[in-house]
């Protein structure tokens, strides 16, 4: 079906391991990170066949604008992919972080096809120092090597049980596009278990454990 496809397709967007522990972009913006103290927040989008909660920031200035840009982008990807027998709801689990350098934010959709009912999600980094949104590519300094240090912890804090495929968890971009920035750690969201269409798989990588890894200066921005 026509969300199916492009859930597949959209790019939007924790235990100890001896070898991992060595829309629409918004253009760049000023925003000194103490400038501002932010608020989580939402507002309900409705329209033809969608109702959805999309996470915003209330703060004031530049970065928590870009924050709310990202957000409505993301919503807007799956308001595109409604048709005749869709219907999108708000999912479970949506949640908001609001670092002192780094906003994350978790959509998540409930998705009704008349036929069947999965929950997806949507996830998005901003740098509120700059407004910019934070990708894989900008947290590791080198993306292929960050992946697959990436890949290793979770499959050791998985291990043994899990629900997911083994191709689920490989050092693919795909695979790890829906993750939020948290004091805790890098939180990835693989989405529903076989059991549980509604579930959602989450994993939190401290980030001392990807510390060989992070782009200079990025722990600061994404661990505050």
């Amino acid at each position: 079906m026509k969300i199916y496809a492009a859930a597949a397709a959209v790019v939007v967007m924790a235990g100890l391991l001896t070898t991992c522990a060595a829309g629409i972009e918004p253009d760049a913006v000023a925003a000194p990170p103490s400038a501002a103290v932010h608020v989580a927040a939402s507002e309900l989008v409705t329209g033809p066949g969608y109702l959805l909660d999309v996470p915003q920031v209330v703060g004031g200035d530049p970065a928590a604008a870009a924050f709310n840009a990202g957000m409505h982008a993301a919503a807007r990807f799956w308001i595109d992919q409604v048709d005749a027998r869709t219907t999108l709801a708000p999912g479970p689990g949506q949640v908001t972080y609001l670092g002192t350098r780094a906003l994350s934010g978790l959509l998540s959709v409930s998705v009704d096809t008349g036929d069947a009912s999965v929950v997806l999600r949507t996830s998005h980094v901003t740098d509120a120092r700059t407004g910019r949104t934070l990708t894989l590519a900008d947290l590791f300094t080198d993306l292929d090597r960050g992946l697959d240090i990436l890949a290793t912890c979770v499959a050791d804090l998985l291990s043994p049980h899990t629900d997911l495929p083994a191709s689920a968890l490989e050092p693919a971009e795909y695979n790890y596009r829906v993750w939020l920035a948290t004091p805790a750690g890098m939180q990835i969201h693989f989405g529903a278990p076989a059991a549980d269409p509604a579930g959602d798989i989450v994993v939190t990588v401290p980030w001392y454990q990807l510390e060989t890894v992070l782009a200079p200066g990025m722990r600061d921005v994404v661990g505050g």
